[in-house]
């Protein structure tokens, strides 16, 4: 029943996002709200959970791992298996092991880092934004940059899709 109730979580699936989030309901935050005492009702949006499997099964308690797009609340995935089930939910844990293309496998820990070898551990901020197109700026639009002025376009004829509304400062 468990692992039925689990593969119709994957795919494209509609998920009300709980009420203590950051969700913006007319410009406030859903907890801000729910802090209130004043009932929040939240939309279904579509989130993408790639893969629900179950890992350990020792009643009452279930392990499963989830791989899923941004924007998924994790813990509204346990609330909603819960319900599916008909016995309800709490969540004990949650490990993150991935965010796109940082993994656990590739972290490095606390203890291991030390003042004398931080740089050693550090990787280009473009890292954190691959699909992201690049603009390598001149000394002169940093500085403009930096000072909070608006630059120009910084792609000039066929350097980049016309159409990269967004790009990765290289300075």
């Amino acid at each position: 029943a468990v692992r039925q109730a689990l593969a119709g979580f994957e795919g494209d699936v509609e998920q009300v996002p709980p009420v203590y989030s950051a969700v913006k309901i007319d410009g406030r935050r859903a907890y801000h709200l729910a802090r209130t005492g004043r009932p929040v009702e939240l939309a279904a949006r579509v989130v993408r959970i790639d893969r629900a499997t179950l890992i350990d099964y020792a009643p009452p308690r279930l392990t499963v791992e989830i791989e899923c797009g941004s924007g998924t609340y994790v813990r509204s995935v346990g609330r909603d298996l819960g319900e599916r089930l008909g016995v309800g939910a709490v969540m004990s844990r949650l490990l993150r092991t991935g965010v796109g293309p940082f993994t656990r496998e590739n972290a490095v820990s606390l203890e291991s880092v030390h003042k004398s070898t931080v740089s050693e551990h550090l990787l280009p901020l473009q890292a954190a934004v691959p699909d992201l197109p690049t603009w390598a700026c001149d000394a002169a639009a940093e500085n403009e940059i930096l000072h909070g002025r608006v630059i120009a376009r910084p792609f000039p004829g066929d350097a980049s899709p016309a159409d990269a509304a967004e790009f990765a400062l290289l300075a």
